[in-house]
């Protein structure tokens, strides 16, 4: 489930199924639009733009002031938020305390987006509060986010917690509770982006590597292939990078570089610690 839904089934698909996607059994069941179902959790409103849903969340910033904005919930986005700059301008005090840690740049096709992450003390969608909540922060608006009635994004590091039902049809999701719903938030451990290059999304490349970041440190750059995790090959992009998340733990990675297969081991430390 590391892409989004609707990149996976076409938009179309949720436009005349109901489809429910049980992350921690990594499936999905499709039933006619049509049919009268019950389906399990609890209903959340959802907003559809351009064929995409948007649900409204709650952000409560250090001060215990709440403020409320619309949020593209996107399974595609791997991390569990994006704040849109646009927004925390106009909400300052949401981020006043926070503690900033940069990210690995990110190449788009409008040109590399650099970020930075933050621990939102607490995020409300419904009924549901998290704590701690790590969110990314891009140093400019684009895609979605250009548009200033977007309060950010909501990813799969909060979907994963639940069983996610869409009804497209009657604009509602239901979120049903899985065991991860308690779980802290992770962030990348490592300071590496990862991208496993299409058609295939077979390969998992290094698109950039963090400045002092453990990658960095264990001589990891761009271009970088990574081959196996552990001993491990074939696993997808998702799953590397959600080892990469466990901070003080390390990882042995086999990368392909030119004509040589390095063996590297990283030694994973959370970016909101200071170094050792």
């Amino acid at each position: 489930m590391g892409k989004r839904a609707d990149a996976i089934f076409g938009s179309n698909l949720f436009l005349h199924y109901t489809i429910t996607v049980d992350y921690l059994r990594q499936r999905a069941v499709f039933t006619a639009s049509s049919a009268e179902t019950r389906s399990q959790g609890t209903p959340i409103p959802i907003q559809i733009f351009g064929d995409v849903p948007f649900a409204e969340a709650t952000i409560q910033g250090e001060d215990g002031e709440k403020v409320s904005g619309l949020f593209f919930v996107d399974s595609g986005t791997t991390g569990a938020m994006v704040l849109n700059r646009k927004f925390l301008d106009a909400h300052p005090h949401l981020i006043a305390k926070a503690h900033f840690v940069d990210s690995p740049t990110v190449t788009a096709v409008g040109g590399k987006i650099h970020s930075s992450r933050a621990q939102i003390p607490q995020v409300g969608i419904g009924p549901f509060v998290f704590s701690n909540v790590v969110a990314a922060m891009p140093d400019s608006s684009v895609g979605v986010l250009s548009n200033e009635s977007v309060a950010g994004i909501i990813g799969a590091g909060v979907l994963r917690r639940f069983t996610v039902t869409w009804d497209y049809a009657r604009k509602r999701m239901f979120l049903l509770p899985n065991r991860r719903l308690k779980e802290p938030f992770e962030t990348d451990c490592s300071g590496l982006h990862l991208v496993s290059p299409g058609p295939e999304y077979h390969a998992i490349m290094i698109d950039s590597v963090l400045s002092g970041s453990p990658g960095a440190l264990a001589g990891l750059t761009t271009g970088d292939q990574i081959i196996a995790v552990n001993g491990t090959r074939g696993l997808p992009v998702w799953k590397v990078a959600e080892t990469l998340r466990q901070a003080g733990r390390s990882a042995r990675l086999a990368v392909h570089r030119k004509a040589s297969v390095l063996e590297v081991k990283l030694l994973l430390r959370s970016p909101f610690l200071p170094a050792t």
